[in-house]
């Protein structure tokens, strides 16, 4: 009993090994890439075949199907790309995943590098201390590169030969009396498996090992990799559940992609395993390849073959595809005012991917403000009860959803400051990380103009009509201001120009001026109460302040 448990916790803690290795080399070589990943994605989904191209170079790059597949979902969610777009590039994916299983079959299970990898993790060590980032990355894909190798060489040694325990091919052979039964069965054991692992290289590795062993044979070591395919979509699905909807088709999409495979496959899989299986016989027949390195091939190929015709035979159809997921995945009428658009919590996939939706998230922070300021004036104007009403309720709740978005987005902003970044990113996220600040600042100001015009009426205190018009063209100056900061926040953050920023600004305050003298001769002839005329200087001095705060924001991001 005691080396069951043994053999399992060995097993299991091999997985282990491979899973943090994976994960530490393509976390690292994310890290390297960052920035150039949407740069790739933003110059190469113009059509379904770059898309394809895209995808199969970034999952080539990261060595992770899944990270690309999070990552797609986290940019239709932040609106960077369409869903359209997203589908070349995931489809592509799944190759690209097919190059890191030759990788490793060609050298974690061919050939014996465990003795290679200590002496590995130590010449990376000096990188990893390093303070250049992009060496101390290297240094992590390294020791990344070495964990994984360490992992595939205990789950080779965890398994026994076939012939030092037949009692496992009598199991397995019992399966092997019925044609599709236990092709259909071990298609859903191998998706379940990888749902739990949440890695389809890892699956599929241990899939490859179990077949060199002998433990499991050619056809039911295809079928576990056809369910791996499906198994693998659970952690986009996953991603999206707090994603909004076209995040969700997206993810739905990718799983849609991989069962619409095995479906089509199933009629056709012995003719196809088979014609694989004879493909690699027939250009292995003159070298001294052991059979069970054949098999090892020919499970590669199948999984790069399968993955490259599905891909092709859903390319043409991307359109109706996109249409079918709008009919399953319908858009949601009562949208969720509070909810972040552009960030989310499952964007963290990639360093340097971040930065562009936290700036639409932040210009869509400006435009709330300048909605929420262009209720002021309608407060001020208001004469019915209800409506007034209303309208307070309107202040209030655009203050909570202020509230909301401050500190959400500077939680986000946070972590993502926690990544390795580049120097430009650095400066971009401090940047931002004030701009946020500042619009909360502007909503609390809003919210004290709000108050006051809220006071003035309570107490039955009256602004003459001048003094409205005044604020009226105070307000539209401040509108105006609104609009350029708008225009300014939209844009990408380069060759910023605050001229017309800057002259609204000095217009602003040359008015305040004016009004000030204004104000102090009206007092004095008793045109309107003390009380009355230090509300009315109380919100001119406030909408002065908004007016600093936009050109202070702009200053910033110059």
């Amino acid at each position: 009993m005691f080396e069951v448990f043994y053999k399992i916790f060995t097993i299991l803690g091999s997985i282990g090994l491979f899973l943090y290795g994976m994960k530490l080399m393509s976390e690292a070589l994310q890290k390297v890439a960052g920035e150039g990943l949407r740069k790739i994605l933003a110059s190469m989904t113009s059509s379904s075949i770059k898309g394809v191209l895209s995808g199969l170079l970034i999952t080539a790059i990261i060595q992770a199907s899944s990270a690309t597949t999070v990552m797609l979902v986290s940019f239709v969610n932040a609106g960077l790309i369409t869903l359209t777009e997203s589908l070349g590039v995931m489809m592509g994916a799944t190759i690209g995943t097919t190059i890191k299983i030759w990788f490793l079959t060609l050298l974690g299970v061919k050939f014996n590098l465990t003795t290679l990898m200590l002496p590995l993790i130590a010449l990376s060590l000096p990188l990893m201390f390093s303070k250049h980032k992009n060496r101390k990355s290297w240094g992590e894909f390294i020791i990344g590169f070495a964990i994984l190798f360490l992992g595939i060489g205990f789950l080779i040694n965890a398994f026994p030969d076939i012939q030092s325990d037949p009692g496992i091919y009598n199991f397995i052979a019992k399966f092997s009396t019925y044609q599709y039964q236990p092709v259909l069965m071990f298609i859903l054991f191998g998706a379940v498996l990888t749902a739990v692992i949440q890695s389809s290289s890892a699956t599929i590795t241990l899939t490859i090992i179990l077949s060199q062993k002998g433990v499991i044979p050619y056809d039911l070591a295809a079928a576990l990799i056809l369910g791996e395919n499906i198994g693998t979509t659970i952690t986009a699905n996953l991603a999206a559940i707090v994603a909004n909807r076209p995040a969700k088709r997206a993810a739905f999409a990718h799983t849609l992609f991989k069962f619409v495979g095995v479906l089509w496959m199933l009629p056709v899989f012995y003719p196809f395993i088979n014609t694989i299986h004879k493909i690699v016989i027939y250009f292995a027949k003159d070298s001294a390849l052991s059979d069970s390195y054949v098999l090892l091939l020919s499970l590669c190929l199948f999984h790069t073959v399968f993955n490259i015709i599905n891909t092709v035979l859903h390319l043409g159809f991307i359109n109706k595809i996109v249409k079918l997921l709008n009919i399953i995945i319908p858009n949601n009428k009562k949208r969720e005012k509070s909810k972040l658009k552009y960030i989310d919590s499952i964007m963290f996939q990639s360093p340097g991917i971040h930065i562009e939706p936290v700036q639409k998230e932040i210009a869509l922070y400006g435009k709330r403000m300048a909605k929420m300021f262009l209720l002021l004036q309608r407060l001020l104007l208001e004469k019915e009860e209800l409506k007034y009403d209303k309208l307070i309720e309107k202040v209030a709740k655009y203050k909570s959803i202020s509230d909301k978005i401050h500190k959400t987005v500077d939680a986000y902003i946070t972590k993502v400051a926690e990544d390795n970044l580049s120097h430009h990113e650095s400066k971009l996220i401090s940047e931002m990380q004030h701009i946020n600040d500042q619009m909360q600042s502007m909503c609390e100001i809003i919210v004290l103009v709000a108050d006051e015009i809220d006071a003035k009426n309570k107490q039955k205190i009256w602004f003459t009509q001048p003094m409205r018009n005044y604020l009226g063209e105070m307000f539209e100056k401040i509108n105006e201001s609104f609009i350029c900061l708008d225009e300014i926040l939209e844009s990408d953050y380069k060759n910023v120009d605050i001229a017309n920023m800057f002259t609204i600004n000095n217009s602003v305050k040359e008015l305040k001026a004016e009004l000030l003298e204004i104000h102090h001769k009206d007092l004095n002839d008793n045109e309107y109460t003390f009380k009355a005329g230090n509300i009315y200087m109380s919100i001119l001095n406030n909408c002065e302040k908004i007016s600093n705060l936009h050109f202070n924001i702009v200053s910033l991001i110059k």
